[in-house]
């Protein structure tokens, strides 16, 4: 879940034969700090120039000074080391636009796929956790927080004392990542439900966490 010193890789698909590239990064600066890029072919004729000067802002210039082509590795270009800053619910797009690929003779290749693609920065836990529910005793709402450490079909129920199902609360597909989800005591008829104990279940894939937790009116 450290995400110090983690890279985002830059690939080029379909375009074995270039000369040049540049194109900026958008973010926020709060959530994530761009360090620096590295061409992941090293060439010494290979000029790689970025600037991130203006927070939030990463520009990045590539060009084969000599008029040869910018050799990839494995489609890759270039690596580009950042750090996230924020807490463990936060989140950052990053978005790629303004891209110019010039081709081997120097042209403005006109064929590019996408001008500008967006991605999410977030911190990824590295293993299945289900937390106590906060706050706990809970009058009127209470949040259930769990840990995927990988995309997860979840489910999460609560249950009374007697082992009877009274809330199905989620039933769907959830990205890995730190996660909340919030119980007002409302039973699947939409009645608010007594005080006292009850259980709430977290299956996530073949993961599966079992907790107590108390609603006092």
């Amino acid at each position: 879940s450290d995400l110090v010193n983690s890279k985002l890789n830059i690939n080029l698909e379909g375009y074995s034969n270039i000369r040049g590239i540049q194109f900026e990064l958008t973010y926020n600066p709060e959530i994530v700090r761009i360090d620096f890029a590295r061409l992941s072919n090293s060439q010494d004729d290979v000029l790689l120039n970025y600037n991130n000067d203006n927070p939030g802002e990463f520009k990045v210039l590539v060009a084969n000074l000599n008029g040869g082509i910018i050799e990839l590795s494995k489609n890759q270009l270039m690596g580009i080391s950042f750090s996230f800053l924020g807490e463990q619910l936060d989140s950052s797009p990053i978005e790629t636009s303004n891209i110019k690929v010039a081709g081997k003779n120097g042209e403005l290749v006109s064929s590019i796929s996408r001008s500008s693609s967006t991605l999410e920065i977030r911190m990824v836990p590295n293993q299945f956790v289900i937390h106590q529910n906060y706050p706990n005793p809970f009058n009127p709402t209470t949040e259930i927080r769990f840990d995927l450490s990988e995309n997860s079909n979840v489910n999460i129920d609560i249950f009374n004392i007697m082992g009877q199902r009274v809330r199905s609360l989620v039933s769907k597909e959830m990205n890995a990542g730190f996660h909340a989800v919030k119980w007002d005591g409302i039973n699947n008829q939409g009645y608010k439900l007594s005080s006292g104990m009850y259980i709430y279940t977290v299956k996530a894939g073949n993961n599966y966490g079992v907790k107590k937790m108390l609603f006092m009116k």
